[in-house]
């Protein structure tokens, strides 16, 4: 039986500012660690906020929400979303930005 899958959409603000430098480097890293925890995903970013979907086992889902949480880039984080999916949206997708 294949492991179930968990979504999760939320938003949040950029605590300062962010150079689109960095938040390519945010980009790169977070593939790189999402590709090692089984997480797919979108990370759409505007300036001031973030909105991103996560998906992937449950236990890597809530790994990542604990990052994210304590993450100084990150301010007033709301989860939007979240359940159990049959399948990923975001098959290929370690983080596409």
């Amino acid at each position: 039986m294949p492991e179930p899958l968990r979504s999760l959409t939320y938003v949040s603000r950029v605590h300062g500012t962010m150079s689109e430098a960095e938040f390519t480097h945010l980009g790169l890293e977070a593939a790189r660690l999402n590709a090692l925890d089984g997480i797919t995903g979108l990370l759409v970013f505007n300036g001031a906020r973030f909105c991103q979907t996560i998906e992937g086992a449950p236990s890597a889902i809530d790994s990542l929400l604990e990052r994210l949480e304590a993450d100084p880039r990150h301010q007033d984080l709301a989860i939007v979303d979240d359940g159990a999916i049959a399948q990923r949206r975001f098959r290929s997708w370690d983080m596409q930005l």
